[in-house]
């Protein structure tokens, strides 16, 4: 874990690519098959890093896909972001798996969004935190952590912590 502590100098943004590159590692070994609506959840992930989004909007759709927002029966169909459809293949989806899988998914969102409108200080605790509640899970699963010189590069003096926004090949470098 203490190989972790490094990621405090890493940009959200570089987070954010470690945490998807952890995830999709986690969900092969795993033997996970992704459907339709996660791989869209993924590649709106990968967006943050890749393009100028509409963060706002981006937000909005995340939070609807994530587990907490699809388990919790209250917001049945109420959803802007979200078909009914799309709802449905999610619920059922996270029914499938366990607490660790619908956690990576929790942490994920909130490594970003918890320092999103908020001051990022000297490493954006926030965002921080929840990287190393996702670390650990990977590592109590025992994924092979991948070596990612691009994503250590993206640094936290960027960009008032989010780092720069980097082509897909940049982050999987």
């Amino acid at each position: 874990m203490k190989n972790f502590i490094r990621f405090k100098k890493v940009s959200i943004r570089g987070r954010l690519a470690y945490a998807l590159e952890c995830i999709t590692i986690y969900l092969n070994n795993k033997d996970i098959v992704l459907t339709k609506e996660i791989q869209e959840q993924l590649d709106l992930f990968w967006s943050i890093n890749t393009s100028k989004v509409d963060i706002y909007n981006l937000e909005l759709k995340l939070k609807e896909m994530s587990p907490s927002s699809i388990l919790n029966d209250t917001y049945e169909g109420n959803f802007n972001m979200l078909s009914h459809q799309d709802y449905l293949n999610l619920k059922y989806f996270y029914s499938k798996q366990n607490d660790d899988t619908l956690r990576l998914f929790f942490f994920l969102s909130e490594l970003v969004f918890s320092n999103l409108y908020v001051d990022t200080g000297s490493y954006g605790e926030g965002s921080f935190n929840y990287f190393m509640r996702f670390i650990e899970i990977c590592e109590k699963n025992k994924i092979d952590f991948p070596d990612r010189s691009g994503i250590m590069s993206s640094k936290f003096k960027h960009n008032y912590g989010w780092g720069n926004i980097q082509d897909i090949n940049f982050w999987k470098s």
